[in-house]
């Protein structure tokens, strides 16, 4: 993570660096630059500064991105999917990560895909760590109990279409196997 932050840091400087000097040569600025002297401004290497300005070279995080198996949109979306698994209490480890990785691969490049490596999971983790740091997702028992609570039952909301149907299965079932009992419901 920090070679990330560093490298982040380093594309910032220079494209500080290209800016001015493209002012400076453009008249926006008062005095001429040399390329030496905008990159000891700077402190970036005149080299590098010389080939951005002519816009002959990458930075090193295009450069990585292009070799990256994800795009970034891409990382997005699964580091938002990982995150609302956690929060309903289906947190995933890292060959579910690995997994939902390899379905998006795969529904990119048909069945010729080329799976993500061992380290894939590990590196992805590192990268977002911001985001998906340590995630105390609810246990399920615990989000049911809280939805069984007598507030929540008498609150007067209706039950769900699903609750209703489960209902009438158990009615159902007590009316099919137990024939012999009466029961009085009104």
């Amino acid at each position: 993570m920090k070679n990330f932050k560093k490298l982040r840091a380093e594309e910032h400087k220079l494209t500080q660096a290209v800016d001015a000097f493209n002012n400076a040569k453009q008249g926006y600025t008062s005095k001429k630059r040399t390329y030496d002297d905008v990159a000891a401004k700077f402190g970036v290497d005149p080299s590098t500064l010389h080939r951005r300005v002519q816009g002959k070279g990458k930075s090193m995080l295009e450069f990585n991105a292009m070799k990256q198996k994800l795009t970034v949109a891409e990382e997005k979306v699964l580091v938002k999917f990982i995150l609302e698994s956690a929060e309903i209490g289906f947190s995933l480890n890292h060959w579910k990560i690995e997994k939902h990785a390899n379905v998006i691969l795969q529904s990119k490049q048909g069945l010729e895909y080329k799976a993500v490596g061992k380290q894939w999971v590990f590196n992805f983790l590192n990268q977002h760590h911001d985001v998906l740091g340590t995630h105390w997702s609810k246990s399920l028992d615990t989000q049911h109990a809280q939805s069984l609570n007598p507030a929540t039952a008498t609150s007067g909301k209706q039950e769900s279409p699903l609750a209703q149907l489960l209902m009438l299965l158990l009615l159902f079932f007590l009316f099919s196997f137990f024939p012999y009992f009466s029961f009085n419901f009104f």
